[in-house]
């Protein structure tokens, strides 16, 4: 599985707006600033499916919404500021994955 990451303009910090692999490094000039070269910044894994349960922890919603599940409706993305979130069922806008625990399937 290839490593990916947000590139940040090594002058003004701008960054490219999607999850990328170093071998898709980014070979046109910053549009913000019209630097051209690129810093690699790698992420954590960005994997979680559609439907998947979870609920809010660590956060102010975690209070507002205590153990309710939430069932995700995308599969995360970067902002560009590189934070990952993800669509939730019920919920408006994009939430911060690292303020999401995924819940296990209960079985009979």
């Amino acid at each position: 599985m290839l490593e990916v990451g947000m590139f940040f303009c090594g002058n003004c910090g701008g960054t490219i707006n999607k999850a990328l692999s170093y071998e898709e490094k980014p070979i046109d000039d910053c549009n913000n600033c019209g630097f051209y070269e690129w810093i690699f910044e790698p992420v954590e894994d960005l994997e979680m499916e559609i439907g998947t349960r979870v609920v809010m922890d660590n956060c102010y919603e975690a209070k507002k919404y205590p153990n309710k599940v939430w069932i995700t409706r995308s599969k995360p993305w970067l902002l560009g500021h590189g934070a990952k979130v993800v669509l939730l069922e019920g919920f408006t806008g994009g939430f911060s994955v690292d303020c999401l625990k995924v819940v296990e399937e209960e079985h009979d």
